[in-house]
């Protein structure tokens, strides 16, 4: 089977496996990220940028459906809503 045949036509395999492959990478640095900041805004900030990564991979993958929902559904509606109770809650970077 041949790696070219699944992939858009104007991208070799080696380019798109690069554009993949950084991504993911960014993908896994944001993820330790929300665990690993002690603020929760910057952490919430840090799964927001987590999810526009996952839906650029998608997109990359030829998902488009797929990376639409992500951007849409989980950062447009659910990120908000974590935003919104942080806020609410007030916690600052003080709060231990």
């Amino acid at each position: 089977m041949d790696i070219n045949a699944l992939l858009p036509t104007d991208m070799n395999g080696w380019a798109h496996l690069g554009i993949v492959g950084s991504l993911s990478g960014l993908a896994v640095l944001t993820a330790i990220g929300v665990v690993a900041f002690n603020s929760p805004i910057r952490s919430a900030l840090s799964l927001v940028l987590n999810f526009f990564t996952l839906a650029f991979i998608y997109f990359s993958l030829g998902a488009e459906l797929l990376g639409i929902t992500q951007i849409v559904v989980y950062t447009g509606a659910i990120m908000v809503l974590f935003l919104f109770v942080i806020m609410l809650l007030n916690l600052s970077a003080d709060d231990p």
